[in-house]
């Protein structure tokens, strides 16, 4: 905790991978970022989790992974629940309506912030400054409607019935989580695919 403030993290997608967020910007193609301070908004604790399990395999196979990630919130930093940073970014995609938004500008400089020395950093902001050569216009959220903590847990999905009965989803890829036919092994992962995209 700072200040009161909650437990301060980097941006991990930036930090892991600042020569792509770098590329990304450069492209000028279209991005949303949904920020910390939304992801913030919304706490999931153990009763959460104890709901999303009651509603099916796929929600208790992602309850029982987010168990250690709920510990280390509540031992090491002291909450009883965790921020979920990008289930909060996915649920964007499904309802922009639950947010925030405004178009502003973007881009990465030295920041000193939290740190103790100057580090790269992905800023947003109304005026770039001058200086900078990595810069974008950008959709920015920083607001969560105070619903959105009780859509993530209704498990309502986009998806046909049963899509999530043997599948999650993670790095940008599908899981099997149950066997139901001898193609679909537990573990496996992969693109599923969509349009002709499968490999």
């Amino acid at each position: 905790m700072l200040l009161g403030h909650g437990p301060i993290f980097r941006d991990l997608n930036f930090a892991k991978d600042e020569v792509a967020a770098r590329s990304v910007l450069r492209m000028r193609l279209p991005v949303t970022l949904v920020s910390y301070d939304a992801a913030r908004q919304v706490r999931i604790t153990a009763d959460d989790l104890d709901r999303l399990t009651r509603l099916g395999p796929a929600f208790a196979w992602v309850a029982s992974r987010a168990r250690g990630w709920l510990d280390y919130w509540h031992v090491d930093i002291g909450q009883p629940g965790f921020s979920p940073f990008d289930w909060v970014a996915a649920a964007y995609v499904v309802e922009p309506d639950l947010f925030g938004c405004a178009v502003t500008n973007a881009w990465i400089a030295d920041e000193w912030a939290f740190w103790l020395y100057p580090r790269p950093s992905l800023l947003v902001g109304p005026a770039t400054p001058v200086n900078v050569t990595v810069k974008a216009e950008v959709i920015y959220c920083p607001q969560a409607n105070p619903s959105l903590h009780g859509y993530l847990l209704t498990g309502e999905t986009p998806f046909v019935p049963g899509f999530w009965d043997r599948r999650g989803w993670g790095f940008g890829l599908s899981i099997i989580t149950r066997h139901d036919d001898v193609a679909a092994v537990p573990g496996w992962f992969g693109w599923d695919g969509g349009l002709g995209t499968s490999g």
